[in-house]
């Protein structure tokens, strides 16, 4: 067992079993994971889609991971949300996972429209590549169900039937170069073996996730949206508190008020409540500012 694959069995996988599964071993794990990848192999070039729907890929998981895992072919749900990479970047904020992968097929295809030569398809495949493993859509085996659908673009894309192999030092230095310079030469040549020219090396898009934004309900079948930028706690915070009911009096009846989110606490628990006093005024159909969050105040922590 690599170090890597020791530190994954006892700090993470072997919690997120089927207790049905048995006998629960690392040898045992990866022996049933091995032949259920081999399963998603052959699923994704019968589908023949180079650029994976939703389905698609919650099919190619489940396949891959349904005989150690209840939560394979599942995206990450509330309360899910998982740190990445040596840095602890974050992965997508669960509820955004359907749009951000939505997003990646769309300019993975805007990419592949443009790319006349290997390296700028090559480009394109790590980028896709690249922006799976940042949106981590499921709780463990993201990047082995990424790998499967790599292999199937440079199949496809490149000509070249491969499974990934490659230092691995190299590849988590490629990615890390790639989110600090927007660069793709370092993990492309990495990753499929072709060399960027200084003039197609940057990314068409980018590789930052988008904002965390949450949208709250309100009566009448209407919501409002609170941008939470790449704070995750807040995110879940605002996800679970209670709008006051003065708050809903200015979002439902349109009446202006200065605003401003705060928190406090009643008999209910968290409320996302307004503050009179601040001077910047807002009414229904706006996107609200984030909310500051005093988080020794919410869920009892």
């Amino acid at each position: 067992m690599s170090n890597q694959g020791e530190f994954d069995w006892k700090n993470r996988i072997k919690y997120l079993l089927k207790e049905s599964f048995e006998p629960k071993t690392y040898e045992r794990y990866k022996q049933s994971v091995d032949i259920g990848l081999q399963d998603a192999r052959g699923f994704i070039r019968a589908s023949t889609e180079v650029i994976p729907s939703l389905d698609t890929i919650s099919n190619i998981q489940s396949l891959g991971f349904s005989e150690v895992y209840e939560s394979a072919g599942k995206f990450r749900a509330f309360g899910q949300e998982i740190a990445i990479g040596r840095d602890d970047a974050r992965g997508a904020y669960y509820s955004q996972i359907p749009e951000e992968l939505t997003l990646l097929s769309k300019q993975f295809e805007e990419q592949l429209e443009k790319s006349t030569t290997l390296e700028e398809k090559a480009r394109a495949i790590t980028f896709y590549h690249l922006r799976f493993v940042k949106i981590h859509p499921f709780l463990d085996g993201n990047g082995r169900t990424s790998r499967v659908i790599f292999d199937y673009q440079m199949e496809k894309l490149l000509d070249k039937r491969m499974e990934i192999n490659y230092e691995h030092d190299k590849y988590i230095h490629g990615i890390i170069e790639a989110f600090a310079t927007n660069k793709l030469s370092e993990l492309t040549k990495t990753m499929t073996g072709v060399t960027l020219s200084k003039e197609i090396a940057k990314s068409q898009h980018p590789l930052a996730l988008k904002e965390i934004v949450i949208k709250k309900e309100i009566p009448g079948g209407k919501s409002f949206k609170i941008p939470c930028g790449e704070d995750v706690e807040t995110a879940q915070e605002v996800e679970i508190a209670s709008l006051s009911p003065r708050l809903l009096e200015v979002l439902v009846y349109g009446k202006k008020v200065s605003i401003k989110l705060t928190e406090s606490t009643s008999k209910r628990g968290a409320l996302i409540d307004i503050d009179l006093s601040k001077e910047k005024e807002v009414s229904r159909g706006v996107v609200l500012p984030v909310l500051a969050v005093a988080p020794a105040l919410v869920g009892g922590r």
